[in-house]
């Protein structure tokens, strides 16, 4: 097998169709997509068992309901392609896209990475389109090209993982895992490759984009990669910091009320200036994180 795309599914509703069609309209034969259903008390489970019975690269999981983490750690043990993907239920894979990120790797690659689109009220828009021609290492270049290759947003669904990599960046069952596995990849991968073509959209709707559950946890992300670059030895201070910052700032936009207010406590407790020297980040981002540092 190829490739395996792990997919969690919980009440997939209006979205789940589609994003199914955009499964078995790929025209790569030899990959597996395993949909795990983690309880779902809509219709999603009768969906899942009418498209496995008409395409055979469809492997339906059914378990009860015990979140999103434990959902990707059942697909991701059940796969057996030599490559991954991780996928949503709600959004598109381009067409032929996981054959054109598995012909990037010539069998080789540890990770590729393609362009993501976003869909958000009717419009499309491109989220990044940051391109390598050559594979990198990060440990073979420093100052901007470091940062551009880091500082990306996660957008775990545009990236295929050789499967052999994925003990080594395991993230915590919390929210937003998806951060720190994406920046371990980075660290772990001796040859991470980028192709400019579209592979995944990433469909924003009210009730993803406006939701406040899980306030704090991406504190336990970077709380966990913390833990896991000291444990290695690993120095990417700056990079972990700006990281640590931007995720900070973008969980803080998402809150309200009083979750806003003790997020606002928790950056002013985690941001030392060993940590981050804000004169590196340009004036409004300097000024942001004065705001905080301790």
């Amino acid at each position: 097998m190829k490739v395996s795309i792990v997919t969690p599914v919980y009440n997939g509703g209006e979205y789940l169709r589609p994003f199914l069609d955009s499964c078995v309209s790929q025209k790569m034969e030899d990959i597996e997509f395993i949909l795990v259903d983690d309880g779902s008390t809509d219709d999603s489970a009768k969906v899942l068992k009418e498209y496995a019975d008409k395409d055979g690269r469809i492997k339906a999981i059914f378990t009860e309901h015990k979140g999103v983490g434990h959902a990707v750690k059942t697909g991701t043990q059940a796969a057996t392609g030599d490559y991954v993907m991780f996928t949503d239920d709600d959004d598109i894979i381009m067409y032929d896209a996981i054959e054109k990120l598995y012909n990037a790797t010539e069998g080789v690659a540890d990770v590729v990475k393609g362009t993501a689109l976003v869909e958000r009220d009717g419009m499309i828009t491109q989220s990044n389109a940051f391109h390598s021609k050559e594979p990198l290492d990060w440990r073979k270049f420093n100052g901007d090209m470091l940062a551009l290759h880091f500082l990306q947003p996660p957008e775990i669904w545009s990236y295929l993982f050789r499967r052999e990599i994925l003990p080594l960046i395991e993230g915590g069952d919390y929210m937003f895992g998806d951060t720190d596995k994406v920046f371990k990849a980075k660290v772990v991968a001796k040859d991470f490759r980028y192709i400019i073509e579209p592979v995944y959209m990433w469909r924003i709707h009210e009730s993803v984009s406006h939701s406040e559950r899980f306030p704090f946890d991406i504190v336990k992300v970077y709380d966990n990669l913390e833990k896991w670059l000291k444990g290695n030895n690993i120095n990417l201070w700056t990079i972990f910091g700006l990281s640590k910052f931007y995720a900070y700032l973008w969980n803080l936009g998402r809150l309200t009320g009083e979750n806003k207010e003790q997020f606002e406590e928790i950056m002013r407790r985690d941001f030392r200036r060993e940590l981050l020297d804000p004169n590196i980040l340009n004036p409004e981002c300097k000024e942001t994180l004065e705001k905080y540092l301790s």
